[in-house]
């Protein structure tokens, strides 16, 4: 039926002008063809050594290539035996290794103090203890999420800007500083007094201030230090920094100075522009130093520290406080998370710094919240989502999760409030290993080569910038909501791939692209402006969809006037390889509807399956 099939596009006269995302089922009854793999000779024959070695890697990828689970230690209430064993069941499961988050207690008794020598101890084991079975350990530098403890005090804590409206003087709370005055406005330097979310037992306390570098250095030294000393003979893959959900956080106690050293101004006769009254310049301005402060009082040291301790940064790089998409750059693995493929998902945007950063694997946070609650996702569920994450260029898959639970929590065990569960406490978890076995190949598949999406989406960061106000300042959210709800289905219905683009990455690398879409741009920095110019020249494609840039992007800087042309292209997901082209095709429907750009002599379809113990089938035409 497959042969059949694409013999029939094939031999279409419209081969070769539209690439769109096929369907493919498989005849045998008991069998699915969840993903296969299409190859494509580039411009002359592959070396049949080289697809023969590929194959033989396809059949039976690497470990490295193997799924991860986040492993939450409740409590900790956690002991050596149930370690083991757990991590045990994790390697005959097909898992590849875990990511240890401690998070809040369900039981009363038998919790271990988080940082307790009883704690550390058990940490050591579970490194011991990973490396001796073979499976990938990484750690997160904290308990819950953002980073914080009882070890923050106020005066390191997230801080805000509050707004008082009265005739008489602000009453300050305990460590608030007023900024100024404007008529009946105050303006007051002050703390989120957000506590650490779902916190162990002893973590419990203030979220510290990403754009103070005082406030991580005490963390790393409180927390850091002591577990890293722990798994010093077994340190960790990496150490794990959680999406940003420092709510409201838009202020730090320098930064007046900062901004005033930055931009050139003094922002305080300007402060009112920062509650939505008067230049959106301004308020620009006040966000891009916000995102400056994190990348090198927050990310840049923490990468730094890890690399020092012999370990590497995997980061959910957005959220609040606000990051850029090259705010990637500054992390090792970047990870994402969001099964929307069709629309703004965090996903891309860690898949998309990656690509233009020159990154191999891209994590993704997978199956959060997957058919709520705890064990209404079945392995078809698990992998239509897995799927979904695969076609926005994801090639490490961080199962949400797997709950620790002892024999004495009874059945079906503990669960986490957010998540499937991933253990053998689910009925279907004799099968986790042909589910795992598919994840893999598809995984190990999506790192070869080289990723050849041809649209870029520039990114309105400055536009988004512009649009904060105080204790709004999710640079994702704002540039999610400026791009709306047609952009992207518009360009992969046509049969595009892209990734997202931003200035930082155009200044570092320039657009790799042959096609640059602005979509509905406002502002555009003069220099981003100069770069596209240059692009355009080299024979670059240039659109600009609903409206070209006009507006200066910072409050110093000047007009920008500049027209963009139409285009001609089609592409889909692929990756290049040295002699041949990988196409994902994903079975959203019973047909193909495959066109393919570019033929050669040698073309197979190479599908994974789940059920049974049956391996991959290749099939040649």
């Amino acid at each position: 039926m497959i042969r059949s099939i694409i013999a029939q596009e094939l031999a279409s006269p419209r081969v070769g002008v539209a690439v769109r995302t096929a369907a493919l089922v498989y005849s045998r009854p008991a069998m699915v063809a969840l993903l296969a793999i299409f190859l494509t000779g580039a411009l002359t024959l592959a070396q049949p050594s080289t697809l023969v070695e590929l194959k033989r890697s396809f059949e039976n990828p690497p470990d490295d290539a193997r799924i991860m689970m986040r492993w939450w230690w409740f409590g900790p209430a956690v002991t050596k035996p149930e370690l083991e064993r757990e991590m045990r069941l994790m390697k005959e499961g097909g898992i590849g290794g875990f990511e240890v988050q401690p998070v809040y207690p369900l039981t009363l008794e038998g919790n271990l103090t988080y940082l307790s020598p009883e704690f550390l101890d058990a940490l050591q084991f579970t490194g011991g203890k990973a490396r001796e079975l073979g499976l990938r350990m990484d750690l997160t530098l904290g308990s819950g999420w953002p980073y914080g403890g009882p070890h923050i005090p106020i005066a390191k804590a997230a801080g805000r800007v509050r707004v008082e409206r009265g005739a008489g003087a602000p009453k300050l709370g305990d460590s608030e500083t007023l900024l100024a005055r404007f008529g009946d406005l105050s303006f007051i330097a002050s703390h989120t007094r957000q506590t650490v979310k779902r916190a162990a037992v002893g973590a419990e306390g203030l979220v510290l201030d990403h754009y103070n570098r005082s406030a991580l250095e005490t963390h790393l030294r409180t927390v850091g230090e002591p577990m890293l000393d722990a798994l010093k003979n077994t340190p960790p893959q990496a150490i794990f920094s959680d999406s940003l959900e420092v709510y409201s956080a838009d202020w730090t106690p320098d930064f007046m100075e900062e901004f005033q050293k930055r931009r050139g101004y003094d922002l305080t006769p300007h402060l009112p522009a920062l509650a939505g009254e008067g230049d959106a310049a301004i308020r620009h301005d006040w966000a891009r130093t916000l995102t400056e402060l994190l990348d090198e009082r927050y990310l840049a040291p923490l990468r730094e520290w890890a690399h020092r301790h012999d370990t590497r940064l995997r980061s959910q790089t957005y959220g609040t406080p606000p990051t850029l998409l090259s705010s990637n750059a500054l992390v090792d693995l970047p990870e994402g998370e969001g099964s929307d493929w069709r629309g703004f998902s965090m996903t891309r945007w860690a898949s998309s710094a990656s690509h233009l950063y020159g990154r191999p694997v891209t994590s993704s946070e997978t199956w959060t919240w997957l058919n709520s609650p705890a064990f209404r996702a079945t392995p078809l569920d698990m992998k239509a989502e897995a799927d979904r994450h695969f076609l926005q260029g994801i090639n490490q898959l961080i199962g949400h999760g797997w709950p620790y639970s002892p024999k004495t929590a009874g059945e079906p065990g503990w669960s986490f409030y957010a998540a499937a569960v991933f253990s053998e406490h689910n009925p279907w978890w004799i099968v986790m290993p042909d589910i795992a076995a598919y994840l893999q190949r598809v995984s190990f598949l999506l790192r070869q080569g080289r990723p050849s999406n041809d649209v870029a989406l520039y990114l309105p960061t400055d536009d988004a910038w512009a649009s904060f106000t105080l204790g709004n300042v999710a640079l994702n959210q704002a540039i999610g909501k400026l791009l709306g709800a047609s952009i992207i289905p518009r360009i992969l219905d046509a049969g595009y791939n892209f990734d997202f683009i931003d200035d930082e990455a155009i200044a570092r690398v320039g657009v790799p692209h042959p096609i640059l879409i602005l979509p509905n741009i406002e502002r555009i920095p003069w220099s981003t402006y100069e770069r596209i110019e240059d692009y355009a020249r080299r024979g670059g494609i240039v659109i600009a969809v609903e409206r070209t840039p006009s507006l200066r992007a910072f409050a110093n800087e000047k007009p920008i006037r500049c027209a963009f042309g139409g285009f001609r292209a089609r592409c889909s997901l692929r990756r290049t390889l040295a002699d041949a082209t990988l196409r994902p095709i994903r079975n959203w429907e019973r047909r193909c509807a495959g066109r393919w750009r570019r033929m050669s002599r040698y073309r197979a379809m190479w599908a994974s399956f789940i059920g049974g113990s049956i391996p991959p089938t290749f099939t040649s035409w």
